[in-house]
């Protein structure tokens, strides 16, 4: 997380639960929606807030917490709970996120703006 001058935060992705051969990507925050017993819920719903977060990424890709189950069809990214739950509050549809799989060749000062993610690992 920026704070339009410096790295304030960095969240982990679960070990070995992505391709971590890709190469690094910018994308964004398409939507956030919650998960609660097999049914979606929307980030406006006072149920929001107790579910299992999901955050879709404008590149296809869903970053989402060991509880919701993975999809063979959707690449996704597992992350601890408490670090998806503390995203889905910070971020909002259209903020910048990077996918960091190889940190040497990631500048985080290049063209970051203050709502910017990076993910490394």
């Amino acid at each position: 997380m920026w704070d339009g001058r410096s790295l304030v935060a960095v969240y982990d992705m679960v070990p070995s639960h992505f391709d971590t051969s890709e190469k690094n990507t910018d994308t964004s925050v398409r939507s956030i929606e919650g998960e609660l017993r097999g049914t979606r819920i929307p980030r406006s719903s006072a149920l929001f807030a107790c579910s299992n977060k999901v955050m879709h990424l404008a590149n296809g890709i869903l970053l989402r917490s060991a509880s919701f189950p993975p999809s063979r069809s959707t690449p996704s990214i597992e992350m601890h709970a408490r670090d998806l739950n503390e995203l889905s509050i910070l971020l909002g549809k259209g903020c910048r996120v990077s996918i960091v799989t190889d940190e040497s060749s990631f500048d985080p000062f290049a063209e970051q703006q203050q709502d910017s993610v990076p993910v490394p690992r």
